[in-house]
């Protein structure tokens, strides 16, 4: 079965610093600004194994920083969703680079806009990331420099939300 990962481009200054409610509502309501104030850029649909390989071999490709693959999946404009008390371990997953960051990762990822799976490099990056399907990785690849140099560009950040 399918994930879906909906890439959005965002001005964070248009985010509230504050929500109300319980985690659940919070992130429903983070989920309806991002949708009615953000600017879709793009979807990634594959089955969550195949994306979580495919960010991870990215991020080993750019310097094995791992803010790749825990920004894309635990992140949240002004720690919106961060929640100290909640023992429930129900985290809500919800993506986020702020304009810094997507400035510290295209800086990294800028390289790669042309990356060739089967040059030496992308020998080796295949040899260190096993499982990761090919096809995917490249989409991801490919759609992260697309939306990092899009953002970097106009001075926006990401929002990744998870369906």
């Amino acid at each position: 079965m399918s994930s879906v990962y909906n890439l959005y481009l965002i001005d964070e200054e248009k985010i509230p610093e504050k929500l109300k409610g319980t985690l659940e509502e919070k992130y429903n309501q983070l989920i309806e600004l991002v949708t009615q104030i953000g600017i879709f850029y793009e979807t990634i649909e594959m089955r969550e194994f195949d994306f979580i390989m495919a960010i991870e071999a990215v991020d080993w490709l750019i310097g094995k920083t791992q803010i790749l693959p825990v920004f894309t999946f635990n992140n949240s404009p002004h720690g919106l969703l961060l929640d100290e008390t909640d023992k429930t371990g129900d985290n809500r997953v919800f993506g986020y680079f702020n304009s810094e960051q997507v400035e510290d990762l295209y800086d990294c990822i800028k390289f790669y806009e042309n990356f060739d799976i089967f040059s030496d490099e992308g020998d080796l990056m295949l040899e260190h990331n096993q499982d990761v399907d090919i096809d995917a990785f490249e989409d991801v690849l490919n759609a992260y420099v697309s939306v990092l140099k899009k953002a970097f560009d106009t001075g926006y950040s990401i929002a990744i939300i998870h369906n």
